[in-house]
């Protein structure tokens, strides 16, 4: 049974158990693992396009990029989006830390050849190879940094 966060209680997958330690439960994101798959041309359409109305400036420095670094550039700046936007649908700053923490997590497999949660920007960062350009501490400090300004500016949450 899901919660209202999507998260699935006691949830396992083959011989191991993902998530994280609440207690004595173990929680994870509830349908949200996929395997290594590639998106398709739509899909990347999509993201792009996403970015452009967004953030229209990094969208536009995007087409300044080599087509390889371009895809890179984007698949980041989705990242990015995707952290920025904590704040904007949160209330509690204990939900923000757990969307940030499942990001955390999210990155792991694409750099240990695991198995990727199902999410567009995880599959946009896979297919952009990002991790053979960006090492995996770089984007858990951008992931922190988005966490420390969103716990430091408690007006930002509605």
């Amino acid at each position: 049974m899901k919660n209202s966060l999507g998260w699935k209680p006691d949830t396992w997958q083959g011989d191991r158990q993902e998530g994280c330690e609440i207690g004595q439960s173990r929680l994870h994101m509830g349908a949200m693992t996929a395997q290594r798959n590639r998106l398709s041309p739509e899909n990347r359409e999509e993201i792009a396009q996403r970015l452009s109305r967004e953030d229209p400036a990094r969208w536009l420095a995007s087409r300044f990029c080599t087509p390889d670094d371009r895809a890179r550039y984007v698949a980041l700046m989705a990242l990015n989006l995707e952290l920025a936007k904590v704040a904007s649908i949160v209330s509690e700053p204990i939900i923000g830390q757990i969307r940030f923490q499942w990001w955390r997590e999210g990155l792991a497999p694409l750099y240990a050849g695991g198995e990727v949660r199902a999410h567009d920007t995880l599959s946009t960062l896979l297919d952009a190879n990002l991790p053979s350009a960006v090492a995996l501490h770089t984007l858990i400090a951008l992931i922190d940094s988005h966490e420390r300004r969103f716990l430091s500016e408690p007006e930002a949450a509605p």
